[in-house]
């Protein structure tokens, strides 16, 4: 039997957003989805799967080994490593099948001999630092340069050409404008050359809601895929389904009396004598902060009510007052809808002072995942 804490991952929101995100962009753009960091917790092989049934084109991974785990799980669309590589990476790679973004002349020459040693061509991106800061060719008024060689290499096939926003999902689009001027001087630069780049791509989850210039050829939406919009002023937002859902249930019950402390030190007191006090299976190892100690809201039965005491590895206590009539196995629902009642990840995120992204993928894997289809009958 499996442990009661776990991540319910509903792949109709999946589904749904990504229908949103097709009809923020049209018919044109073709479609990366990232499943990078095991689909941003909500895990990589069922979400790759579901790409594949619904006509995706292209997955988005960060690492070689994510790359093996879904080749090996018999995913066969395109998985392009969005970040560099190490030359020494190169031959493996090739082997898997996977797509190399390129920054640097090492990193391609590596990849040449590995192509020549595998007797075949081998599809690469070209990443250009229009602003990232990050990876990338730099500085991007010499990108057609870097973009020109690799089109020319016979060991290599050039599909794309794409950078990366910063702030996109700022309300001052400035600099996101400015960038999407640069890629589009790279791009006359390099036609002017003679060289044809099949896709060039710019668009992230805020590009994909409220900047249709950085549409392109190719589209790269990843948090609202999962549910949640890229920032609070976003227009796609009303419209996206939250995938995950994060649950437990009462393990343990007492009756104490007023003053009763819970938890490591004993920084919660009980206030009312006779309350019902909660222990549910989840804590910081569940990548349950324990910066949510005494802070962050839970759902029991429908009603709202609050960690009580400091997450501890393994636990939280809540205290329910003296006139719950919760039972051992009743659910709780950490973040996500229980009824009408709902804690939405971004309340979580505000909490930590940190974005959604980290709270979906900090959920350990030690939290076992399921999966429904809320479409299915």
């Amino acid at each position: 039997m499996p442990r009661p804490t776990q991540a319910l991952v509903d792949l109709a929101a999946i589904r749904h957003n990504l229908g949103v995100v097709r009809r923020l962009v049209g018919p044109a753009p073709k479609l990366l989805i990232p499943v990078k960091a095991d689909a941003y917790g909500h895990g990589a092989v069922p979400v790759a799967r579901l790409c594949e049934q619904l006509g995706v084109d292209l997955l988005g991974i960060a690492t070689v080994e994510e790359g093996l785990a879904l080749r090996e799980a018999g995913i066969g669309l395109p998985l392009i490593l969005l970040g560099n590589i190490l030359p020494t990476e190169a031959a493996a790679v090739v082997s898997h099948g996977l797509t190399a973004s390129l920054s640097d002349a090492d990193v391609a020459a590596a990849l040449c001999r590995a192509a020549r040693q595998a007797g075949q061509r081998v599809p690469v991106f070209v990443e250009v630092d229009t602003g990232m800061g990050r990876v990338g060719v730099h500085p991007c008024e010499q990108a057609d340069r870097f973009i020109t060689d690799i089109a020319g290499r016979p060991e290599l096939l050039l599909q794309a050409v794409f950078s990366h926003f910063p702030c996109a999902d700022e309300p001052d689009a400035r600099f996101a404008h400015e960038q999407v001027r640069r890629l589009q001087a790279v791009r006359s630069r390099v036609e002017a050359a003679g060289v044809r780049v099949p896709l060039w791509s710019m668009a992230n989850s805020s590009a994909v809601c409220d900047l249709p210039t950085a549409h392109l050829d190719l589209v790269r939406p990843g948090i609202m895929v999962y549910g949640y919009p890229p920032s609070p002023e976003a227009r796609c937002g009303a419209d996206l389904r939250p995938a995950m859902s994060l649950r437990s249930a009462i393990v343990f019950l007492k009756r104490v009396r007023r003053g009763t402390s819970l938890g490591y030190g004993r920084t919660y007191e009980v206030p009312v004598d006779q309350s019902l006090v909660a222990t549910v299976p989840i804590g910081y190892a569940d990548g349950y902060a324990r910066a949510l100690s005494n802070r962050a809201p839970v759902l029991i039965g429908g009603r709202r009510y609050r960690v009580s005491g400091r997450v501890s590895m393994d636990q939280i206590t809540v205290d329910l007052g003296p006139d719950s009539q919760a039972q051992v196995g009743d659910e709780v629902v950490l973040f996500g809808q229980q009824g009408p009642s709902t804690v939405p990840v971004s309340e979580i995120a505000g909490l930590l002072d940190t974005i959604v992204y980290e709270v979906t993928c900090g959920v350990s894997r030690r939290v076992p995942r399921a999966w429904i289809d809320a479409d299915e009958p």
